[in-house]
């Protein structure tokens, strides 16, 4: 009975362990892989081993660690408690923070998002994964988006994953966010260019991204003027009075905010001019440990972190990218690393 038994086990194991193989070679819809394995201590890695555990584990965090109803990368991957975000985070300023309600466990991220969108076309071109499932999960994001809030086309910073309600970041900030939406529809933009394929769910899919993409009103969002207004918020308005001011993070965001593909909804070059140029922060040209930086006059931060460069350039190539001001994106690209 024992041997039996013991012979049982085995069985068992090893048809868990087939399984497990078969989702890792065809996998669910027996197109390529659907998972991706988790590692550990890696020793020893060559440079380009170690850049492709990097991007592979990566994409693992937004593949698997995705909101299961929605596919919304979410904020995180703890619970936090926040009336709303800044409680939380003004935490690192030692600000007391007594807020009794979780914030965490429904929270996604919709510029995260766009992020996970450009990191599934990585992983699909490199085989880590399988084309038709990685459609089939982009149709499940866009879906949920389709449906969710959204205002004049702009979507919040935050959404709860299950219900596609807005979460608020602050008291103001109940609304449109438009630099994370630039992120978002990057991602599905990239998305759209890489899955030309005139298979049902391909086409679809570049259907929901025309839809999104094309109901983005990026000019609302000037207020009458040459600026361009991170917030907007079906209760108070543009009260959060933030312009998107250069250098930072947001170059993208202009970049999509001229490019729309109804010129009602695009923003005009005085736009540009007016805050993204105009600001005080926008050039540099100082020298730090004997590089000259183009851009970003943030002394104490030695031109400003280092996504600056790096959300924007996900999706913009700045090999050869210079502006009519002789900015040279490549070189502030190269100088900030």
């Amino acid at each position: 009975m024992r041997k039996f038994l013991i012979g049982l086990m085995l069985i068992c194991w090893s048809c868990i362990f087939a399984n497990a193989q078969l989702s890792l070679t065809k996998g669910k819809y027996g197109d390529g892989p659907d998972s991706i394995a988790p590692l550990g201590i890696r020793k020893g890695l060559s440079d380009e081993q170690l850049l492709e555990t990097v991007q592979k584990q990566t994409f693992r965090f937004f593949w698997h660690g995705a909101h299961p109803h929605s596919g919304l990368a979410l904020e995180r991957s703890n619970t936090v408690l926040a009336q709303h975000y800044w409680d939380y985070i003004n935490e690192a300023w030692d600000e007391p923070n007594f807020s009794t309600k979780p914030f965490g466990p429904d929270a996604g991220a919709i510029g995260g998002t766009g992020f996970g969108i450009m990191a599934t076309v990585v992983a699909v071109d490199r085989g880590w994964i399988g084309r038709d499932t990685a459609v089939r999960r982009l149709i499940k994001i866009a879906d949920f988006l389709i449906t969710s809030d959204c205002y004049h086309g702009i979507y919040p910073h935050f959404m709860d994953g299950r219900t596609g309600k807005a979460i608020p970041f602050d008291r103001l900030d109940d609304g449109a966010d438009i630099v994370e939406t630039s992120y978002l529809l990057m991602g599905f933009l990239c998305a759209r260019e890489y899955f030309k394929g005139n298979t049902p769910r391909e086409v679809y899919l570049r259907k929901r991204v025309d839809q999104m993409w094309g109901a983005a009103n990026w000019n609302w969002h000037t207020n009458g003027q040459n600026k361009l207004f991170w917030h907007w918020s079906p209760n108070n308005g543009f009260d959060m009075n933030f312009p998107v001011w250069g250098w930072n993070e947001c170059l993208i965001t202009y970049i999509m905010a001229a490019s729309a593909p109804n010129p009602a909804k695009a923003i005009a070059k005085s736009v540009y001019d007016g805050s993204w140029v105009g600001s005080y922060g926008f050039k540099n040209g100082k020298e730090y440990y004997g590089y000259r930086l183009p851009l970003g006059n943030y002394d104490e931060d030695k031109g400003g972190p280092l996504f600056f460069e790096q959300y924007t350039f996900q999706g913009i190539d700045p090999n050869g990218l210079k502006d009519t001001l002789g900015n040279d994106y490549f070189e502030q690209e190269k100088t900030i690393r």
